[in-house]
């Protein structure tokens, strides 16, 4: 479930589509999360407001800030999703990685991010 190394050595970033979920049900997103939470190195994450059947951008939200902290400049983390073949995939923008999303199925996105 951590990074794909496999998968990103194997294929180009050429060889990525743009996807978006085939399904956005509770089974879905708890796979998703899951997943997104172990390449983050989180024990969980929670995914800002997004059409995820529409749109291939994640925004995973930043922690909140402790009591002691008030506000955070912290920003989203983006994800891309995408398909290697037929494996979604989500790419994390920062550092092109791509992240395997097991029990996730995506379909082809109908247009770019």
């Amino acid at each position: 479930m951590v990074l794909f190394a496999a998968l990103a050595a194997c294929q180009s970033a050429d060889a990525r589509r743009p996807a978006v979920l085939a399904r956005a049900d509770a089974e879905t997103m708890a796979a998703l999360e899951a997943a997104l939470a172990d390449a983050m190195g989180v024990a969980r994450v929670e995914i800002g407001a997004a059409d995820l059947t529409r749109s291939p951008v994640i925004p995973v939200l930043p922690a909140p800030p402790s009591p002691a902290e008030g506000r955070s400049p912290a920003a989203p983390t983006l994800f891309d999703l995408a398909l290697v073949g037929d494996a979604c995939v989500a790419v994390r923008r920062s550092s092109g990685a791509a992240v395997a999303l097991p029990g996730v199925r995506c379909a082809p996105a109908s247009g770019g991010p």
